[in-house]
Parts: structure tokens; sequence; C-alpha cells
């Protein structure tokens, strides 16, 4: 079966949608065939599908990035797995992002219809009037304050500093990624959900930054560029010891249509600079473009310390 990539509208707070998803119980009972939900571990909840006669059990673990509002998750005996994020788009209007893949037998694929009753209830879901902002949280943004969201960066900023220290030679390319990702986290951070991040929709001439989506894993780095209506011709892909450089162009094929028209659609050419992590194979890398997403998979290849053993000398 071929993976799935969902984008759909929700009109809730970023931070409501996302502490929604993060508890899921909710949620997952209002999914079509779901008949109980029970929590095993703040990260594991089991799922009971199917009529009573002939139950059927799924125990589902999720791992929470909050600093990107994503939540990779994963069926334990490994037939599934997946990842949903989060995007302000407003004060009051999230972008939704879904993702899955089987990697199990043909014949146990759901069918289309029912992939699409779930994420049309897993919508309706997010649209409920039940999903609010936690006590506590008023006033943050992502479920962060702005205040915690500094110390925080501060206490990654002096980690990060301390670890290129160590290393003199990679000291500059070190800081200029550290320096790279705190900027590009303050940006999702302050000012997404604003008006100031729809400019480049509404004024023409801006640049346009697709939005991403970063992850790194034990054996590889994968990132997803949100390029819709961008034809495969128009992308270009170039990989750094220390980058991943993506360039393309959205051009207005409507462009001599007559009559008047207003359109939020950015047109024209863009690049996204993404920060890489030390120990990537380039010559292994691949980019698919599938459903107006780019997605490019860089694997990676670190090497385990090594013990060395201490001889005793005369």
């Amino acid at each position: 079966m071929d993976p799935i990539h969902q984008r759909f509208e929700v009109d809730q707070p970023a931070a409501a949608a996302y502490q929604a998803i993060s508890a899921p119980q909710f949620i997952l009972n209002a999914l079509p065939g779901v008949t109980g939900v029970t929590q095993l571990l703040p990260n594991r909840y089991r799922l009971i599908l199917g009529p009573a006669q002939e139950p059927r059990e799924i125990t589902v673990e999720m791992t929470r990035h909050d600093e990107l509002r994503r939540i990779e998750w994963q069926t334990l005996d490994g037939t599934w797995l997946g990842a949903v994020t989060v995007e302000p788009i407003g004060p009051a209007r999230s972008a939704v992002g879904v993702h899955a893949e089987s990697a199990g037998p043909q014949s146990q694929s759901p069918s289309p219809t029912t992939i699409h009753d779930a994420l049309q209830a897993f919508k309706r879901a997010l649209q409920s009037p039940q999903i609010k902002i936690l006590r506590g949280q008023e006033g943050f943004y992502g479920g962060e304050s702005l205040t915690e969201s500094a110390r925080r960066y501060a206490s990654e900023w002096r980690s990060n500093a301390q670890s290129a220290l160590t290393r003199p030679t990679e000291y500059p390319l070190a800081l200029m990624r550290t320096v790279s990702q705190q900027a590009d986290r303050l940006w999702g951070q302050v000012w997404r959900g604003t008006p100031l991040a729809r400019l480049p929709q509404m004024v023409p001439g801006l640049p346009w930054n697709p939005s991403i989506e970063v992850c790194e894993q034990d054996d590889q780095v994968r990132v997803a560029v949100d390029v819709p209506g961008v034809e495969e011709s128009s992308l270009q892909v170039e990989i750094t010891e220390s980058e991943l450089i993506v360039r393309g162009e959205r051009q207005d094929e409507r462009s001599t249509d007559p009559g008047r028209r207003r359109s939020e659609v950015h047109y024209g050419t863009f690049t996204r600079r993404i920060p890489l992590p030390d120990g990537i194979d380039a010559d292994g890398a691949r980019a698919n473009l599938r459903n107006g997403v780019l997605e490019v998979r860089i694997p990676l290849h670190r090497r385990a310390p090594r013990r060395v053993p201490v001889q005793h000398t005369s």
C-alpha cells in the first residue's frame, strides 16, 4: 500500500490541537471501528477494534517532539507507523499533516473508503468544542511561554557551544548550524500564526519559504518540504557537508485568465537551507515527490565510540 499523506485545516489554535493529539483518548475513541481505548503508559495506548464478538487489539506507541509540534507513532507489531504534525496558520486556525505507511501484507491494508472515513473522523474530532487549551496554558503559544522558551533555548545554546568547542576544527560549522536551528525555532515559536507569517502569500515579490519538517532518526534524516503545485522538473535538491538545499519554482498557470482574481497563493522561486547533522551519506540520499510533498531521506553513518584498552608498561 502506498504511504498516506494528508493535510487539512481545522479551526483550533495550534496549542489546543497539539495537546489533543498528545493525549489522544478522545480522538481515538472517535475513529470508526474503535470500541475501546486504554492508556497503558504515558505514551502507549491499546485500541479495541471490531465487534464485541470478534474484538481485535492494537497497541500504539507515540513519541512526542514538542519543539516541532510533531508526534510519531507506530504499532508494536510493526505493521503501521506514521506521524502527525500541527502548524499554526492563524490565532485560531491550524494545519494538520498526517502521514502513515504500512509494512504489513497488502491483504491486511484497509480500503480507501476506510482510510477516508478515518481521516474525516479525525478532522471532526479536532473540530470538537471539547478541544481547548488546558488550564494553566492560556497565554502560551504552543503550550510553552516565551520565558520558558528563552530559558530552554539558552540552555541548548550553552550545550551546543560547549560541544562545538571540544572540536575546534568543526566549531565554525557547528556554530552556524546552532544559529540557524535556533532562528528557525524562534520563527516557529513567535511569528507563525500572526499576520506577518502570511506576508509571502499576500504581498507579491516577497520570498516564498515552504514549510518543512525534519525528523532525525538513528539511521537517517528525513526532510519533508510542503510544495503543492510545484512540478518535479522545477525542483532542485543539493546536499553539502553541512546542509540540504532545496530550490524550486511554482508557476502561475492562470495568470492570463480574464477577470478579477484574489489569491493568497504565492508563486515564484524559493530556496530552503536545512542544517544537517554530522555523519550523513550524501551518495545514499533519495528524494521523492508525492501529493505535493517533497521527501528527502539521507542515511546516517555514525561511528560508535571505540574503547581503547589501557596497557601497563614498566
